[in-house]
Parts: C-alpha cells; structure tokens; sequence
C-alpha cells in the first residue's frame, strides 16, 4: 500500500480527525489565512504573520476584540520593528480553563513539566533553546488565556521565541488543551505556506532542544521576534556626542529658566532661601525635603540654577522621534535649552575636581528634589546636579516666581513653584509612542547634562564670589547616578546607554511602567482603569492586571522607552560599550505608590542579590550577608529592603501610609484603605548614610553597601512588631 506524503496525512488529519480531536479536549485557536494578516485572535498573539516585509509591524485587523476603541494601539504597534520582550502572549480558548494547571509562581513556572513556557526558536542565537519561565492565568470573559515572562525575566532583542501552551493546560472539566486541525497539519508535516513553515520551524527547534519533549505536548504557540529597539538609544547617544560641547548658560540666554545663584557669600545667603533647618539630637540637620525648619545646607558652598543646550529628537508637531526617508532619526533641535541646578561642596575639591552625582527626580517632581539628599552628599564631598525632566517642572510650563522654601528671601528662586501631575508627559493616555519617545529623550537629555559636566567649555567662574572665592572644578571621569522612584526609572536607561556614568543609587525603583506599575500601584491603578477603561473601550470584565491584553499590548508599545528592557543590558550584555557598573537599590517593603512587583522586576533583569538582613525573600533573587561588595563581576550589585516605609524613603522623615498590608489583593477591592490613614517615620538619616557610604566607597575604587536600618515586620511603625501587636494596622493600638 503506498504511503501518505506528509501533506496528505495532514489534511487526512484535519479532515478526519476533527471530530476525534475536539471530543479529547478544547482547541487553542489557529487558523491561518489564506493571505494577509490574521485576525488577532486568530492565531496567539504576538506573530511574526504581522510582519512586513522591511521587518515594521503591520495592520493588525480585529484588536476590536479586546478593546472598543484601539486605533490608538493599533497607531503604537505600527511604530515597532518586532514585539515584546517581557509582555508575552495571548492564546484565544473557548472553553474556561483551570487557572491550577497553568504555572502561577516562581516555583511553578521553572518546573520543567510547566504547561507555558518561553523558548528562544531562532537557530541563529547563541542562546537557541533556552527556557524562559512564565506565568499564566486565564481572561475566561475573553475567551484567552494570557501567558508572560515572570516579572523581570526579558528576552533578547531582535531573536525569535517561542510562547508555549502545553496538553497540561486543562479546561475547568479537567480536559486537556488541543492543537486546532490547522496546527495538527503543521505538527504532521505541512510546511508550504509561509506561516506553515513559520510555526513548522520553530516546532522542529521546540523539539530538537528539548523544549518539547513531543510534538503531541504542544496546544498551541505564538513564534514572533523580538524588538531590537533598545540599540537605538546608545545610537542617538553617539550621534549627540559630535555636536558642539555645551556649556553652563547662566545669562540671558538661559530663558526662559531662572538664572540664580544662592552661596556662602552671596547676598541672599542659602539660609536666607532655603530656611534653617530643625537638628537632631547629636546636632546635626534632620536630611530630607520635609524639615520643618528647612533644608539642610551645612556642608553646601554654592548651588546655582541656569541652562544648557540638550538637542532633542522630539519633532514640535507630532512629540514623537520621527525619521527622515533613509529611516535615520531626525535631530528636531539642535539648540533646545534645558534648566539644571548644580550644587557645590563647602569642602575642598580633589585635585581632579569634585566627583558628580547627577539627581533623577520623580513623578510628578523636579530638579529641587535633590536639595532632600544634597547636603548629606556634599559632606561625602560629591556636587550633585540634576534636571527636570521632558513636560516635567519648568519644562512643563510651571512658573518659578516665589521661594519654595522656609527661609525669608521672597524669590525667584530656581525651582518651579508647583509640582502638578504632568499630564502632558503621558500624552493624556491617548498615544503610548508620545509616551515612550518622552521618556527616550529624558534618557537622552541625561547623556547631554554628562556631557556638559565634561565639557571643556564648562565655566565655573561665576560661581567663585557665592562660593567664598574659589572656582569650583568637576572631575569628568567620576560621574555618578543617584534617583528615585522616576528617577530610578530613569537611571536604569540611563545607566545602560551612557558608559561615563559608573555607578547607580537606585531609590524606590521599577521597571514595566504600564504593565506593572500602573495595574499593580494601590495610589495609581483605580484612576488609571478608570482612565484606560473609557480610553479605550475595554472588552470584557478581566482586572487590569499584569496580565490584562491591553496593558500587556500597550506595554509592548513603550517597552523601549521602559527601564525592562535596559536593565539586562546595565550589569552584562552591554548595548553601549559601558564596562560593570556598581548598583544599589534600595526600597520599601510593601510601597504603595511604586509596588513591590515592579520593583523585583527590575531587580530579576538587573541581575542584583538582596542584602540581608532582608525582611522578605524573593524566589529566583539571591541573598548576601550585608556589607556587600564586588558580589558581580568585581563590582556591588545589591538591593536593600526597607521597613516600615513607603515610598517617600530617602527623601523624607515621614510618609503615611493609607491601604491595608499586602495590596493589590486577589479579590475585590484589589486595593482595601485602612480604617484610618497614619503616618511612619522612616530611617532617613541611616538611609542618607547609607548613599553617602556607597558613593564614597565606590568613588575609592571598591564600592560597599551595607544594611543600616535592618527592616522590621512593623506594619504601623508603632515600635510593636506585628506578630504582637493587637492591631498591626493601627499605631494607636499596641
């Protein structure tokens, strides 16, 4: 009897087969078209089907499915060379499948039997089948199931991988998940169409690595390149660094920001402007921007405001990075002027001049941020530096006309007056590339102010008569990077694309803006589904969560303009030539405003240990006895958990704390508020020891962080730890 071809046995198996195949279980949607693009949904998403031929994402028809209103979402994927590096995929099942047997932890997820997993396909990586681990819940009013990386594990870029949905997925009725007929006639052989030798290759990887130990395991897949965006930065970056130097604007060409110089000798004194700060009990000015006297500034000679020339790729009409017709970035400004406040020691410089710590401000903030943890680094001998951020502060069109601050000089002052949430910096939630190139050009400004501190043009002289006398000199190789919340956020990007900068404070940090963040932040995500819900039109009745379609959707838009797909390229994998840096995160246990996942996210891609003692230990992250140093690569690599605190840690004494331990909850509320919001007091003065030490250590050459205020499970920071306490939610009940 002569034999079936492949091809023949296929759609002897579709045809009859079907019947056989849909009584065994519920089929994972596939169906390729006979040309163009799928309906989304119609194979899992991401695929490389949507791909055209110069490598862009196309038209993806049906993202009606999941959201009313997705012209915009549909306008961000256009503007990608490939798909998401930590977003995952999206696998359409009728039937409602048993969120036990999908991997939903740590330990569940680098089981090799797991039922999703993430596999590098492409015969051209060196890493060609390596297993990613992966989380997995199911959106039953949806009809999908969502499977994504866990939070901070992060592709390579520009590789094709693989999202695997195995038979161990089951339906509520215990039935296994199966390969539609279309999938069945690839697994048997079919390899005609392109999308047939599309999945068919990437199938014979599965099985040829051992990702899968059988063809019958598979249900269903997703085969998609990832983007390669995150080249483009430390690109751009070069392309700055051959135009003219800058140099320091402290004249009228600095407008419209505030030229302003405040010192020792100047006549309005820095206590004149920023106040006389409260003192503790050893003397010493309480640190942080809540003092109620003022802010700190004994060891502080000079701080100046003015501006510098930053060019920007913005274009003034659209607000995105646009290219010219050879696909090359086009330079929108080359003269675009930014504010920067610069901050001197009292004491004297180094022979070199005196190391620099650039300040990334957050949310919602500004450069006069950094006079919360100024002083405490001028008595380390640092000059701190920072700049307010793209649609941030003065940037934003916040007006500067009063002092901001406790002492009696009226003002102008420098610092903008008011700090509004800065709506414009997210395009008001309507356009997710605006968003991701805003972010891009603040990495970029960032790389500008690096080069203005090592510019040969820099001109400190008017400076000298505020400072006592003497000009003041920066040493341009020893640039360093402190930030929080935003500007940990930023300081990761930075961190990876500008080689100058050799080490990194991270403060309340995280990575996955929207997809973590923003679903997963007890003060953020109520407003922002409220937002996304009318925005967009979302279909079904799923929680906006990690693994909610459109956050993982629009997640995909602004990885690259997120610190998760930088923070893998800042420790190893260089993308920008940088050799190893020092890193040192530090955080509050149980944040409410940055959460804690998003925080572990970065921590995960970063590749850092937790110093212990630690309060909670995080699967996957290693621990190392405090003090740490040289733990990577020669170099520290560690974060510090803090506790009680929030998520003002570093920067004031106090933050209150207003939703009950342990949020976002599994149920609903996902974000219960406490019966009565109280404030803590947190550890600000070990907290600035703390950063002063670690950049003074690494400035030395061998970086050490060490636990200074070993955290305590003390929810109410009433002194009480909460296994005795008799209402650890409250500090007035012991």
């Amino acid at each position: 009897m002569k034999r079936l071809g492949p091809i023949a046995a296929a759609l002897c198996l579709g045809a009859c087969g079907q019947d056989e195949r849909a009584s065994r279980g519920a089929e994972v949607s596939f169906e390729l078209p006979p040309s163009g693009p799928p309906a989304f949904g119609q194979v899992p998403w991401p695929s490389d089907l949507y791909l055209d031929d110069a490598g862009s994402v196309g038209e993806v028809p049906g993202l009606e499915r999941v959201a009313a209103h997705f012209e915009s979402i549909q306008e961000g994927l256009s503007a990608l060379d490939g798909f998401g590096r930590s977003t995952g995929a999206l696998f359409f099942v009728a039937a409602e499948v048993d969120p036990e047997s999908l991997p939903r932890s740590w330990d569940e997820a680098v089981e090799w039997s797991a039922s999703a997993r993430i596999v590098d396909v492409d015969p051209a990586s060196p890493l060609s089948g390596k297993r990613y681990p992966a989380l997995a819940k199911p959106l039953p009013t949806l009809g999908a199931v969502a499977v994504i990386p866990v939070p901070g594990v992060v592709l390579p870029p520009g590789v094709r991988h693989a999202v695997v949905l195995t038979t161990g997925a089951r339906t509520l009725e215990r039935a296994p998940l199966v390969p539609s007929p279309a999938l069945d006639a690839i697994l048997a052989g079919a390899r005609v169409t392109h999308g047939e030798r599309l999945y068919g290759e990437a199938i014979d990887e599965l099985v040829a690595s051992g990702a899968l130990a059988e063809r019958d395991e598979l249900a269903g897949l997703a085969v998609f390149r990832t983007s390669a965006r995150v080249r483009e930065l430390p690109e751009l970056r070069e392309r700055l660094r051959e135009l003219p130097e800058p140099e320091l604007l402290l004249g009228p060409s600095a407008a419209p920001y505030t030229v302003k110089v405040f010192g020792v000798a100047s006549p309005v004194t820095l206590g004149d402007w920023l106040g006389e700060p409260d003192k503790d009990e050893h003397g010493r000015e309480w640190p942080g921007g809540d003092n109620p006297g003022g802010i700190a500034h004994a060891e502080i000679a000079v701080i100046a405001h003015g501006a510098f020339v930053a060019p920007s790729f913005l274009d003034p009409k659209s607000r995105r990075f646009e290219k010219d017709a050879g696909g090359h970035y086009l330079l929108a400004d080359a003269h675009a002027t930014i504010p920067v406040t610069l901050v001197i020691p009292k004491q004297p410089a180094p022979p070199g001049g005196y190391p620099v710590v650039v300040n990334g401000h957050g949310l919602s903030n500004d450069r006069g941020s950094m006079l919360s943890v100024a002083n405490e680094l001028c008595r380390a001998g640092f000059a701190v530096i920072g700049i307010d951020d793209v649609l941030h502060g003065a940037r934003g069109g916040v007006l500067d006309q009063k002092n901001n601050y406790a002492g009696g000089y009226k003002g102008p002052d420098g610092i903008p007056d008011e700090k509004p949430l800065p709506l414009k910096f997210f395009a008001g939630f309507s356009d997710f590339v605006i968003v991701r190139d805003n972010f891009r050009q603040t990495v970029l400004d960032q790389t500008s102010l690096v080069r203005l501190i090592q510019s040969s043009k820099l001109d400190l002289s008017p400076l000298a008569a505020a400072a006592g006398g003497v000009t003041p000199k920066l040493d341009p190789g020893r640039i360093y990077w402190s930030g929080g919340s935003l500007g940990g956020i930023m300081g990761t990007m930075t961190l990876a694309v500008e080689p100058e900068i050799r080490g990194a404070a991270l403060q309340v940090p995280g990575a996955s803006f929207v997809q973590l963040i923003t679903t997963s932040s007890a003060k953020v995500a109520p407003l922002v589904t409220t937002i996304a819900s009318g925005s967009f039109g979302i279909r079904g009745d799923e929680v906006l969560d990690e693994f909610h379609p459109v956050g993982t959707l629009l997640a995909t838009i602004t990885e690259a303009g997120d610190p998760i797909g930088y923070a893998p390229h800042v420790m190893r994998d260089s993308i920008s030539g940088r050799a190893t840096p020092d890193v040192m995160i530090t955080y509050a246990v149980g944040d409410e405003v940055l959460p804690n996942i998003a925080t572990i996210a970065l921590m995960r891609a970063l590749g850092v240990e937790i110093a212990t003692p630690a309060l909670v230990d995080v699967p996957g992250i290693a621990t190392r006895a405090s003090p740490v140093s040289q733990n990577v690569d020669g170099h520290a690599a560690v974060a510090v958990q803090y506790a009680p605190a929030n998520h003002g840690l570093g920067y004031v004494r106090w933050d209150t704390r207003e939703f009950l331990p342990g949020v976002p909850l599994a149920g609903d509320p996902r974000f219960p508020p406490l019966p009565a919001a109280f404030q803590i007091e947190m550890p600000i003065r070990e907290h600035a020891s703390q950063l002063a030490a670690f950049f003074a250590s690494a400035n030395a050459g061998i970086a050490v962080v060490e636990v200074t205020a070993p955290p305590r499970a003390d929810f109410d920071g009433d002194g009480v730890l909460d296994a005795l306490d008799a209402d650890p939610t409250s500090p007035k009940e012991h």
